[in-house]
């Protein structure tokens, strides 16, 4: 072998802890030396071979040293945050958000104060606003015709229907948590009574809220349901007349009732159901002049019955079982006294014992007590037969439930757990009955 004078060197080794880069560059190294130990050899015939080699070698190089820095890099970067987010800086941090979320927290409370205040200042209003009459001559005075009829008796108790809301507020069932009943004499300026309000709310226990709107559906729009409605009672059975839609009637009522001389009370009816989402409101409204149904000829042994009522049926869920369920039923009916017939004014008139001043209040005092008690309006049927189906709910007092019927002028016995409120009729006396010197 040809010797050339120079030095072999033996390739240097290679550790396996050397880094890629190392590696790759004492591989280059070692195939140069090679290359110039044997100058006079042959050219090597695998050229393009090794130059591929080669460049797949420093691509690799290429790619481990970005990666290399990529870990540099990241392991940077969580140092750098390791220091940033320290223990204390977080409890700082989470203490700036405490006091935000105490912050805030005031502040919507304070927001729904002034809210609230808000909400019973407008009851307040709504109550002690003057009561304008809202029925129309329209309304109650039907004409012949019969497209006009029906288009006039639906209007009439679509109208009554959207005035719900603020007789619910007017007369403070909104929020009422405990069973009331009370009545309200109300008087005119003159100190004429002008109206008998009476006011019911009941919490009863039921199984779920659509058995009692199908029991109550049955009462009012079949016939055999309203002949349970007046079983028991001083009213005759409801007679129905005609029948607007699937859920709305109008129907004839007479009620045997003792007030002297006077002993019926007689008029015409129309009620209609209206279902929203968790309720189910029934609204009845007496018809005073009818031109299809005329009413009979007026005399002095009837009254005219005028009545204008609300019957709700409330969805509550029971907070004791939830295998139960309980309704809150909410009736408002305003009782108007009639005025006397023109029979009787007449008769007063050509008597020498009494005055005609004198029977007219003898007139309406004796109307006025005629409204005074029990199922005296078609709104109370409704309530009386729901408390005689379900068990009211009993919250401060126990007392035995009330009697469908009831012939005497005092108020009978409540519901169980209701509160008989009984309110003041401005004179300072007991509003039960009203005497004979007492003024209509």
């Amino acid at each position: 072998m040809h010797n050339t004078g120079r030095s072999v060197l033996p390739p240097r080794p290679t550790s396996p802890s050397s880094s890629p880069w190392t590696r790759c560059t004492d591989q280059i190294d070692a195939k140069r030396a090679l290359q110039r130990r044997q100058p006079h050899s042959a050219p090597p015939t695998d050229t393009g071979i090794d130059d591929v080699e080669v460049q797949s070698l420093v691509q690799q190089v290429s790619d481990l040293q970005t990666r290399l820095n990529e870990l540099t890099s990241n392991a940077t970067t969580l140092t750098a945050c390791k220091r940033k987010w320290s223990w204390c800086d977080v409890a700082l941090s989470q203490r700036k958000e405490l006091s935000d979320g105490l912050h805030e927290q005031k502040r919507l409370k304070l927001a729904v104060d002034e809210h609230r205040d808000i909400i019973a200042s407008l009851q307040e209003v709504v109550q002690s606003s003057q009561r304008i009459p809202m029925e129309d001559w329209r309304c109650n005075r039907l004409p012949e015709d019969q497209a006009a009829w029906t288009d006039g008796i639906l209007s009439m108790l679509t109208r009554d229907y959207e005035r719900v809301d603020t007789m619910l507020v007017r007369n403070g069932l909104v929020d009422c948590s405990t069973n009331v009943c009370k009545t309200v004499v109300r008087r005119g300026l003159c100190g004429a009574v002008t109206s008998i309000d009476k006011v019911t709310h009941l919490q009863l226990q039921c199984h779920t809220f659509d058995d009692v709107v199908k029991i109550m559906n049955a009462l009012v729009l079949t016939e055999r349901g309203r002949e349970c409605l007046v079983k028991g009672t001083k009213w005759d059975s409801l007679e129905l007349l005609e029948r607007m839609e699937h859920n709305s009637m109008y129907v004839k009522c007479k009620a045997k009732c003792h007030a002297g001389t006077i002993q019926w009370l007689e008029g015409q009816v129309a009620v209609k159901r209206f279902v929203e989402l968790n309720r189910v409101v029934y609204v009845v409204r007496s018809v005073l002049e009818d031109d299809r149904h005329p009413m009979n000829n007026p005399n002095e042994t009837c009254y005219s019955h005028d009545e204008v009522g609300w019957f709700v049926i409330e969805r509550q869920a029971s907070a004791q079982s939830s295998a139960t369920a309980v309704c809150c039923v909410k009736s408002i009916v305003s009782c108007t006294p009639s005025p006397p017939r023109q029979c009787v004014v007449a008769k007063a008139i050509h008597s020498v014992a009494l005055s005609a001043a004198d029977c007219v209040q003898k007139w309406y005092r004796s109307c006025v007590n005629v409204y005074r008690q029990q199922n005296r309006s078609v709104t109370e049927l409704l309530v009386h037969a729901l408390a005689q189906r379900f068990r009211p709910l009993s919250h401060t007092t126990s007392l035995p439930p009330p009697p469908i019927s009831s012939s005497s002028s005092s108020p009978g016995p409540v519901p169980q757990g209701a509160t008989l409120v009984v309110a003041s009729d401005g004179t300072g006396k007991d509003a039960t009955t009203l005497s004979a010197g007492d003024t209509a």
